[in-house]
């Protein structure tokens, strides 16, 4: 009975087996967490020590052996941490590495009709295309600018009727030079978008593709001009977006700016309304620079506005304007002059290619009816672009 109470002895008398002290195998082995839910351990007294190694444990393991409380040893296994991300912004066989590099490759295998270029592919060659297109938008603009002097004068000016009835809408006088000058900015704006619209950009053959929504099918159904629109550009829709369509979506624009520039007025008292007086002594350059210089801050305005969702409806019209003016060059063969628009000239390119590949143009937005009045259109605006320069340089004051 003695021997029964005995530590270390057995019944039978026999010396019973030593348990690993602490979760240690062997005094060099790591040590061995014990968790109640890892299969259990059985120790094998006649079996020799086995050592635990960091990188892969050797501890024979028997699942079917019962439950021995102080037995259960569990191996610890390192596993290498890996970061995982939402499936919302990678797939599950995609990682943000390749859709980069997927989306670069296919930037840079992209190459649109010559004369424009890719910029990862011919860098020099952009800086060049793009700084042409660049000085030919800034003349153009104010060109645009000129358009609006002379229109406004020819109607708010010449007649005394006319006068007296926009006096009497607007009687501020301060806020009728505003009108104009945001006026002036925001077609000037457009004309310079006109000039340097190109419909190869990538991103715009990607917006092109996607299916019409709810304001593009609403838009479709008012006959605003849409880009995503399958329907010809009509020669009314031109005037009735120009005039009502482009204002209207160019309030919010102008809202932003000028609630932009209230701020910087406030803050900065540097920057202050410019309203440059003009005598009969101030020289031609003067006058002429004038058209940049004088509400300076209400042409930016609309610049910005003519940007900022007010070209929306009219995206649709550079685009058509564009497209009738290439398939007229190329109707009747005339050679595409070096100082085209580099986007004009890549357009005739597009439409030539076309007519190669036995693809017909219709004639019949090529009449003589819309020949004379895209004639008689840019004519009239020669005369208000010469007309806004004379009052800009001899009748202000």
């Amino acid at each position: 009975m003695a021997a029964d109470k005995a530590p270390g002895l057995t019944p039978d008398g026999g010396e019973s087996p030593l348990l690993p002290p602490g979760g240690r195998i062997s005094p060099a082995a790591p040590t061995v967490r014990v968790s109640p839910a890892e299969p259990t351990v059985r120790v094998d007294p006649a079996a020799p020590a086995a050592r635990v190694s960091p990188a892969q444990p050797t501890v024979r393991v028997d699942p079917a052996a019962p439950a021995a409380g102080a037995g259960r040893i569990a191996p610890r296994v390192a596993v290498p941490f890996t970061p995982v991300l939402p499936a919302r912004l990678v797939a599950a066989d995609r990682t943000i590495t390749t859709r980069l590099a997927a989306a670069a490759a296919i930037a840079r295998a992209y190459e649109p009709p010559a004369p424009l270029t890719n910029p990862l592919r011919h860098p020099l060659r952009w800086l060049a295309v793009t700084a042409a297109s660049l000085a030919g938008a800034i003349v153009f603009a104010h060109l645009g600018a000129l358009f609006i002097t002379g229109l406004y004068y020819l109607l708010f000016e010449v007649n005394s009727s006319a006068a007296a009835w926009w006096h009497s809408v607007i009687p501020d006088a301060a806020l009728r030079h505003t009108v104009k000058a945001v006026a002036e900015g925001f077609y000037g704006g457009a004309v310079a978008q006109q000039l340097v619209w190109n419909p190869f950009k990538s991103r715009r053959t990607r917006y092109l593709a996607r299916p019409m929504n709810r304001l593009d099918r609403l838009e479709d159904l008012l006959r605003i001009p849409n880009l995503r629109s399958g329907r010809e550009l009509s020669f009314w829709q031109i005037p009735y977006s120009l005039v009502i369509w482009a204002p209207i979506y160019g309030s919010v624009g102008f809202t932003a700016t000028y609630l932009l520039d209230s701020v910087i007025r406030r803050d900065i008292a540097a920057v202050q309304h410019t309203v440059l007086a003009l005598s009969s002594r101030t020289s031609m350059w003067q006058r002429t620079a004038s058209m940049d210089t004088a509400d300076w801050d209400m042409k930016v305005m609309g610049l910005a506005a003519s940007f900022c969702f007010g070209r929306r409806p009219l995206r649709k019209v550079f685009d058509g304007v564009q497209l009738w003016f290439a398939e007229r060059n190329v109707i009747r063969h005339q050679p595409v002059r070096w100082y085209y628009p580099p986007t004009f000239r890549a357009r005739c390119g597009q439409v030539s290619a076309k007519v190669s590949a036995g693809q017909a143009i219709s004639l019949r937005q090529h009449g003589r009816l819309q020949t004379a009045l895209v004639v008689a259109t840019l004519a009239g605006v020669g005369v208000l672009i010469a007309l806004g320069y004379y009052v800009l340089t001899f009748v202000a004051g």
